[in-house]
């Protein structure tokens, strides 16, 4: 039996040893500008993700100019186009509150309908059914308490640049844009073009 062990050991070893190096996924760089009829969007990210869902997607700001320059992974992907966070306060989901997709305040959702009483926590917290012991009623006390002795350095989020313009909600999901392009080998330039139609 070890004589098994030792041989399929060294075939696997072997076949390692073969395989040629960076034989994974290749990515390439696209660069273009993105314009919405006949504009150019100045501001928000572009997001090519691949058709192959186990690669990952390439993703770029645009600039003031509606410029981007990204690697996205060879082969065929979906392009999807979001300014919503244009003009707003990048923030942490879950810390400080700030707005959803939808526009609400998180905070002020928190605490006009969040965790009403001890009987509404999640379990480990007070009133959730696990038994834990805790002080905190909120998932935002609850990380407060946790980062109560940790040091944070580093900017406040930055404001996303860039001036906001309504597009249709469909460029908004890979799966709703109707955008595709095919990602070569080597630099590629692609511009997108965004319409009301």
């Amino acid at each position: 039996m070890r004589w098994l062990i030792r041989v399929t050991s060294a075939m696997a070893l072997a076949l390692l040893w073969m395989l040629p190096a960076g034989c994974g996924p290749s990515t390439a760089e696209v660069s273009g500008k993105v314009t919405y009829n006949g504009k150019a969007l100045t501001g928000g990210t572009i997001m090519f993700t691949p058709k192959a869902s186990q690669l990952n997607p390439g993703v770029a700001s645009l600039d003031e100019n509606g410029h981007y320059s990204l690697k996205a992974p060879v082969g065929e992907c979906y392009i999807s186009v979001d300014n919503r966070g244009v003009g707003k306060k990048v923030t942490l989901i879950g810390i400080g509150g700030g707005e959803t997709a939808t526009g609400k305040d998180t905070a002020s959702t928190e605490k006009k309908g969040g965790v009403k009483d001890k009987k509404t926590g999640p379990i480990g917290m007070p009133g959730g059914g696990g038994g834990g012991k805790g002080g905190a009623t909120s998932p935002k006390d609850a990380i407060a308490a946790a980062m109560k002795d940790k040091v944070i350095t580093g900017k406040p989020p930055p404001v996303q640049a860039g001036t906001y313009v309504a597009i249709p909600g469909k460029y908004y999901r890979a799966d709703t844009s109707e955008l595709t392009y095919t990602v070569k080998g080597g630099s590629q330039q692609h511009d997108v073009e965004l319409t009301d139609k």
